[in-house]
């Protein structure tokens, strides 16, 4: 596996001869900075080379801590499911080891959200309760400086989104759900907006009903479903330099036939909410549907949990998000797939914004190529990494393209 932070590349390599791992840095030209080898468990090997061991798909994986260095994730352990966690440095800061004890939660791995330079914040689920729960762990030091149930006024929130602001706090961006309710199988009441302090207590929050808030924005019911859209799934949640922020998402529907069922994919959507928290708009973006086929699961679950499930099959098409430098710009891209009754060819399409802008921007590229395989992935800001791969010629062709916002 590799990561990259905007300064170094970090490899990780499993060497089952040896059952070691090795992490190698290298620079922006390939000339490699360290390296690092330790020697890992059994339990440790078992669930990099099979990653759905138990059931539960929980793949080792590494997060980028910027110009900090980065951080890398896996179980060590059986009985209660113990994680380590490894932070490599790319500055003054020591590196550190933190392996779960008797003390610390025991569930999934803890999912990285962001870090202000001090604290990194991760959410985190137990195997016992599908209740989310924040954590925030010392760079310095390795240790946990709050571990906060997502509980407040008789809500559960799940978090989606976090980012910190210029005085280092924390702000949370997600859904929230009745106390009561299974958040892995009931509907979310609405979205929420909140922000924390370094010693994770709220400073402010606010919730967005879907029956009283967006309704008014546009029509939707006390479970978020659109008229002749129905629900959202969050893709992705971006913020610009004036403190807006932009949750981008698919719309879907369930969608019934004789001999199958599946779910239909529609429009994008863009949910604006301003910098002190209220909501701005909901903005449809016109997109062509079509309908993934589902087989071996039932329909009958929470809106969330299928379009998880859909979305890990590649059933939506959605791609990535991308920041201007100055953070005052973003792009959400998607795919419109080419029919498969006629000669269209697949396209990219982009949803833009300026701060300050009036209006989003849309486009589309006609992605026209004879190669055999063709994926355009993010490169720097601005510019996009087209790569080609033609079969019979046994040929690798990859350019870097720019783009405007």
């Amino acid at each position: 596996m590799a990561s990259y932070n905007g300064n170094s590349i970090l490899f990780v390599f499993y060497n089952p001869g040896n059952v070691t791992l090795e992490f190698r840095r290298y620079d922006l030209q390939l000339n490699q900075i360290s390296s690092e080898t330790r020697r890992i468990g059994h339990i440790e090997e078992m669930f990099i080379k099979d990653p759905n061991t138990g059931g539960q798909k929980v793949a080792a994986h590494t997060y980028s801590l910027d110009s900090i260095g980065y951080v890398f994730y896996n179980f060590t352990g059986m009985t209660g499911n113990n994680y380590k966690m490894q932070f490599l440095p790319e500055t003054a800061l020591k590196p550190w080891f933190r392996e779960t004890g008797e003390k610390d939660r025991k569930g999934l791995l803890p999912m990285p959200l962001c870090h202000n330079g001090k604290l990194l914040l991760h959410h985190f689920t137990e195997w016992s309760t599908p209740t989310k729960y924040l954590q925030a762990i010392n760079l310095e030091t390795g240790k946990v400086v709050f571990d906060k149930e997502m509980v407040i006024d008789k809500h559960v929130v799940q978090v989606l989104h976090a980012f910190p602001d210029s005085m280092g706090n924390f702000v949370l961006v997600g859904q929230y759900f009745a106390k009561s309710a299974n958040i892995l199988q009931g509907n979310s009441i609405g979205l929420f907006v909140g922000k924390i302090n370094q010693k994770g207590e709220f400073i402010a929050h606010k919730y967005h009903s879907w029956a009283k808030d967006v309704s008014q924005k546009a029509k939707c019911n006390e479970d978020g479903k659109f008229e002749d859209r129905g629900y959202i799934f969050f893709r992705d949640v971006v913020h610009t330099k004036d403190g807006k922020i932009y949750m981008g998402g698919e719309m879907f529907e369930l969608a019934g036939f004789a001999l199958s069922r599946g779910v239909r994919v529609q429009d994008f959507v863009v949910v604006e909410i301003n910098a002190d928290m209220s909501l701005n708009q909901v903005k449809f973006i016109d997109k062509k549907s079509h309908v993934f086929t589902i087989s071996g699961i039932p329909l009958t679950q929470s809106p969330d949990k299928l379009a998880n499930y859909v979305n890990t099959l590649g059933g939506f098409d959605y791609l990535y998000a991308h920041m201007s430098e100055d953070n005052n710009a973003f792009t959400f891209f998607y795919t419109v797939r080419p029919d498969k009754s006629s000669k269209t060819k697949e396209k990219l399409a982009t949803v833009s914004r300026h701060a300050g802008d009036a209006a989003f921007e849309t486009d589309a590229i006609v992605l026209d190529s004879k190669a055999d395989f063709q994926s355009v992935l993010p490169a720097k800001p601005g510019h996009l990494l087209f790569i080609e791969y033609f079969k019979k010629a046994k040929k690798l062709d990859m350019r870097i393209e720019k783009y405007n916002y």
